[in-house]
């Protein structure tokens, strides 16, 4: 068997195989970076083979670094809670949900005041 399918340890988790499951910008949130109903939906299936390793896609961190419209935020209690849901749905299957932040810190102004 190639080790592309063995299991691999990171940690304390034993991944099923080497492959994962890519940070990925769907632009799946509205235009306040909430995130939508059908994340949960595209991260559970994702998720759905035991052992898979999920890093999220990029997350806008605060408003004055969501520069692109419609990436999912994570700097308000509407966005917190949505991804909670996400995080409820991904762990009915695997305990680990892996998220990345998308910043330009060279850039002051927000998505809409740059529009």
């Amino acid at each position: 068997m190639s080790k592309l399918f063995a299991p691999l340890k990171v940690g304390r988790k034993t991944l099923n195989q080497r492959i994962a499951l890519v940070p990925m910008t769907h632009l799946r949130a509205d235009n306040h970076h909430l995130p939508l109903p059908s994340m949960k939906e595209y991260y559970g299936q994702r998720a759905s083979v035991p052992g898979t390793l999920l890093v999220t896609e990029a997350i806008v961190i605060s408003p004055q670094h969501g520069v692109y419209q419609n990436i999912p935020g994570i700097h308000n209690s509407s966005q917190i809670a949505a991804w909670k849901e996400v995080t409820r749905t991904v762990h009915e299957y695997c305990p680990v949900l892996n998220a990345v932040h998308s910043a330009r810190t060279d850039i002051g102004r927000t998505f809409a005041e740059n529009s």
